[in-house]
């Protein structure tokens, strides 16, 4: 059951200002982890948050006990297939999407004098892609004031000029300004002599001067890092949602980043957490300050780690500091579960637990109250089905798109109506229509 930690000892908060530089992103394929030399990281869920909004009264709810143990079979059955799926994203892809990154770069740098680079942005950034999917960019601007639609305009005639690009669109709205294209940029040497120049085409979309976003995929992609169970867990619940077509905010669904949200909300809750709280005071303070981000954007705060050195210390049993385990009678043993029981106690809270009343937020690491976190919220007439805080933009539910719960709960409850079989199968759970 997870306690409340909000009387626990606070610490100063590391207030470094940096940018993540190329040399400090994320790489998907290596999962070492350079340990930081500040390894102080409680055993306890860590809710020291001063710098975020803080909920009235700060309720916490204890986390439900989950009814439906995944069997043995089950879980083999889905690392099988996470293991042998055309699941991830390869190395290839990653070298051809730096690609793409480097001749965006090129062209709309030379095309727009305000444009600094242009980044990896959206599941790219954050790693959690799958195959064949569209692949998201931004361009990074300076300061200086700029026309959104001239430069749109610019950036649009600049692409179709190039014969390896096809715009098929481009909007300026309220919240981005983006163009929607393809392109051939890379296409492999060896390629299928049957195949068309459209199965070799990659889509893109190509978002102007939205760096919070990009700060999202930065956040995701170190929980990744922190655990080697995060990243599948994350695309199999991806993939899991886009089977069953619950994961378009356009339809009133829960978003593809909505549900990267509330995955990581539940390994923080799980009994011991699999993944820290890498915005609370805390872990800052016991981060390398190299790798601690600060930074203030009209929309929200940005203020948290990219070092995972404490926290896979932590769970190296490397803890030099006594008091972290003189706050518990022992130390919290590690948290095993398979990556197969870890999704049917997400469908079961989803399905069981998760309601208007209680609130998931990444950021304060805890399940709160509803009542506790509305003054933190835009107003509206009627409370939305689910509340999933945004990490960084603190007046944001993530699941606002989501009107109804009955396509969510349904999908959730059609993998608990197969775990209550004689002999569940994970190949019925992603074949909806025949189970």
């Amino acid at each position: 059951m997870i306690q409340s930690n909000s009387d626990s000892e606070k610490r100063d908060t590391v207030s470094s200002s940096v940018t993540l530089s190329p040399s400090k992103q994320h790489d998907p394929f290596n999962s070492s982890t350079e340990q930081s030399t500040h390894l102080t990281v409680p055993l306890v869920p860590d809710t020291t948050t001063s710098h975020l909004p803080t909920p009235q009264n700060h309720v916490s709810i204890p986390f439900p006990t989950l009814v439906f143990p995944c069997t043995l079979s089950l879980e083999a059955e889905i690392d099988h297939y996470i293991q042998h799926h055309d699941f991830f994203v390869t190395k290839a892809d990653f070298d051809r999407f730096e690609l793409i990154r480097m001749t965006l770069s090129a062209i709309i740098k030379e095309c727009l004098p305000n444009a600094l680079d242009v980044e990896l942005f959206g599941s790219a950034r954050s790693t959690i892609i799958l195959p064949h999917s569209d692949v998201d960019f931004f361009v990074k601007l300076d300061d200086s004031p700029a026309n959104q639609l001239e430069m749109l305009k610019i950036a649009k005639d600049a692409l179709k000029s190039n014969p390896l690009f096809s715009v098929v669109s481009a909007n300026c709205g309220k919240r981005v300004t983006l163009i929607k294209g393809t392109t051939t940029v890379g296409v492999p040497l060896q390629i299928d002599p049957d195949s068309t120049p459209s199965d070799h085409e990659i889509s893109f979309d190509l978002v102007f001067g939205h760096q919070l976003g990009a700060f999202n995929g930065d956040l995701i992609s170190t929980y990744c890092e922190c655990d080697e169970r995060v990243r599948p867990f994350l695309l199999l619940v991806k993939y899991f949602a886009k089977v069953y077509k619950i994961n378009d905010a356009n339809k009133a669904k829960l978003s593809s980043y909505g549900w990267n949200i509330l995955c990581l909300c539940y390994l923080q809750l799980v009994s011991p957490p699999i993944i820290p709280n890498l915005q609370s005071e805390t872990y800052i303070a016991a981060s390398d300050p190299s790798l601690v981000v600060n930074k203030t954007f009209e929309d929200g705060y940005v203020h948290f780690s990219c070092d995972c050195g404490p926290w896979t210390s932590r769970q190296s049993g490397l803890l030099p500091n006594p008091s972290d385990i003189e706050q518990q009678s022992s130390p919290r043993p590690l948290n095993t579960q398979s990556i197969g029981s870890l999704f049917v106690g997400l469908m079961d809270f989803v399905k069981n637990h998760f309601s208007p009343a209680v609130s998931l937020s990444l950021s304060h690491g805890t399940l709160l109250s509803t009542d506790s976190v509305k003054h933190l919220l835009k107003p509206v007439s009627k409370l939305p089905p689910f509340i999933i805080l945004d990490p960084f933009e603190f007046l944001r539910n993530v699941a606002a798109s989501v009107k109804s719960p009955g396509t969510l709960t349904e999908a959730c409850g059609a993998v608990l109506k197969e775990m209550g079989k004689k002999e569940p199968s994970f190949e019925r759970i992603l074949s909806p229509k025949k189970s």
